[in-house]
């Protein structure tokens, strides 16, 4: 089983200032022997239709960014600040890491295999991602307070 977080993004600016964003489902996605999340595992709907009792429900999938304001603190010091951007999911489905080998229809690379991060003079987060769920757009996320404060 696999903590269910893809396609990590990561944004530094003064040491100790790091920003990451990723896409989240609550869901434990089923992988291979070889850490792989198995094609269609995440597609739903769970057990039913012949999947495998390891499959959870049909997945959904928000945007989340991580902040850390002192990474280079001493272990066990060094704090995160998590939220969760979008409201609604951005992705319902299977995301299929596996390239050519992706299953369809339970699979498909409408999320092209990436966000993009980065940040503006001020510090602030631009985070850009593909939202396949409400719009089938490319969207951005744009932080507005609790910006890194540049030195």
């Amino acid at each position: 089983m696999l903590a269910a977080a893809f396609f990590p993004a990561i944004a530094a600016s003064n040491p100790g200032q790091v920003d990451v964003a990723y896409l989240r489902t609550p869901e434990i996605i089923p992988t291979d022997a070889f850490g792989k999340a198995n094609p269609g595992g995440c597609a739903g709907p769970g057990p039913a239709n012949g999947n495998p009792t390891t499959y959870p429900p049909t997945c959904s999938w928000n945007l989340y960014a991580a902040q850390s304001l002192k990474l280079t603190s001493s272990p066990g010091t060094a704090t995160w600040s998590t939220t969760q951007i979008t409201t609604t999911p951005m992705h319902v489905g299977d995301i299929c890491n596996l390239g050519i080998a992706c299953v369809a229809p339970s699979s498909n690379r409408n999320l092209l295999d990436f966000i993009s991060e980065d940040l503006d003079p001020q510090g602030c987060a631009h985070i850009a991602y593909a939202d396949d769920n409400t719009v089938n757009k490319l969207r951005a996320a744009n932080q507005t307070s609790g910006c890194f404060k540049k030195k």
